[in-house]
């Protein structure tokens, strides 16, 4: 099942389906998603929508809106969604200071290092919303310069303005793994209410290719039953290690069904 499932058919099928929950929610769906392989984490571009409406669909697709690390990574969004389809956008991130005036902080908790604004600003200018000012950030499209917006999706300078989902690589965990114990496999970070498939070896970390591109597995590669992510993005089992198994080594990784990313690899001796 790992080897001959075809990457491509999942992401794009799953995609389709997030993006019908999303328009049964009145939130905007997606245009296109891609994964960067610089920090292996999916992007999902939406459509056009205010800030507040573009981060309940990526809070329900399992991510935030984009927290900006680096310059590359800002690179990476304007080269690949400010101009797509031949429009020019304006991209939401997750950069706001609606808590606390000037004090702007990334929705996921980040702490707020890098920054690119553009001259003059965040200026919070009242002229398109007297009673709040701006509060949400957006990147120019071209040379991808911040601006600080109201919470709207069309100002009369600003006439199509999009978010940009992150969705950060799904982290694997086992606990209590030791023979004839029960041993608990929890993946975060995954999609939410997307599925997880697990794969492990007691043969040896690889890597072998697979549909979902190298992993650090050995044939033969067994497979678990495929888990379903709840809200947060956490996927987990408990099962029972036989005592037999004591003393091999296990080697698992795990692949999110939705978004295509794998797991960290996992290697541990059993107890």
């Amino acid at each position: 099942m790992w080897m001959t499932m075809n990457r491509a058919i999942l992401a794009v099928s799953a995609v389709a389906l997030l993006s019908t929950s999303l328009a049964a929610q009145s939130l905007p769906g997606i245009l296109t998603t891609l994964t960067n392989p610089a920090n292996g984490h999916t992007y999902h571009l939406l459509d056009q929508a205010n800030w507040s409406d573009s981060e309940a669909a990526a809070v329900t697709l399992g991510g935030h809106l984009v927290t900006v690390d680096d310059l590359a990574e800002n690179d990476f969004l304007i080269a690949n969604f400010s101009n797509f389809a031949g429009v020019s956008r304006h991209l939401w991130n997750g950069l706001t200071d609606e808590a606390v005036e000037g004090l702007w902080v990334w929705i996921d908790g980040t702490p707020a290092v890098y920054s690119n604004w553009d001259a003059g600003e965040p200026n919070n200018s009242f002229a398109n919303d007297p009673i709040h000012g701006e509060d949400y950030c957006a990147m120019y499209p071209g040379h991808g310069r911040w601006v600080d917006l109201n919470d709207a999706s069309t100002l009369q300078w600003f006439t199509v303005l999009n978010g940009v989902v992150e969705i950060g690589s799904p982290n694997l965990a086992i606990a209590g793994l030791a023979g004839g114990s029960t041993a608990t496999i929890t993946v975060t970070n995954a999609t939410a209410g997307g599925n997880v498939l697990l794969g492990y070896s007691l043969t040896g970390a690889g890597p072998v290719m697979t549909a979902f591109g190298l992993v650090d597995l050995s044939p033969p590669i067994t497979t678990l039953p495929t888990l379903t992510a709840n809200a947060a993005g956490v996927a987990s089992m408990s099962t029972v290690v036989p005592g037999r198994a004591s003393g091999f080594t296990l080697y698992m990784q795990g692949a999110d069904l939705t978004s295509a990313n794998l797991t960290n690899p996992f290697a541990e001796v059993i107890l």
